[in-house]
């Protein structure tokens, strides 16, 4: 502490697997409280599945779990779309998937099971575009596929 301000002596940092590292009982002790109420937040209950659902497949192959997300995201936009000035044009859904490790099991789906499927912030955005614009995206995102000679 110098002159009202910390001074930096050194800087050292490394990267440790956290399954090897010793828990810190101090630091477990103080966040207890806000642990608990983090897991019974992404335990609850936020819907249901007859069938597991992967995102595994999804890019090389349609999976229901992207048409489901598709599904809840074009439901999303077409009720607040309702009874406004856009109300009567068509909705088309975009997504991809972005994680291949995302699921959810047959029964109870969790919020934790939802949050696997971004694994970054992500919000719903509605557009407004030509047939033109919307030509020009599905020609570029053709263009992840890799296209097989015939024969």
């Amino acid at each position: 502490w110098e002159r009202g301000r910390w001074s930096v002596e050194r800087v050292a940092s490394r990267v440790l697997n956290s399954n090897e590292v010793a828990e810190d009982v101090r630091i477990t002790r103080l966040l207890a409280k806000e642990h608990r109420e983090v897991v019974a937040y992404v335990n609850q209950v936020i819907g249901s599945s007859v069938v597991e659902m992967s995102t595994a497949e999804g890019t090389y192959k349609d999976v229901p779990m992207v048409d489901l997300i598709n599904h809840v995201q074009a439901e999303t936009v077409r009720g607040a779309l309702a009874g406004g000035e856009y109300a009567d044009l068509p909705v088309l859904s975009q997504a991809s998937p972005f994680s291949r490790t995302a699921r959810f099991p047959a029964g109870e789906v969790t919020i934790k099971d939802a949050a696997g499927l971004y694994t970054f912030e992500n919000t719903l955005e509605a557009r407004l575009i030509t047939g033109a614009q919307l030509r020009e995206y599905l020609e570029y995102s053709a263009k992840f596929f890799v296209r097989t000679a015939v024969g």
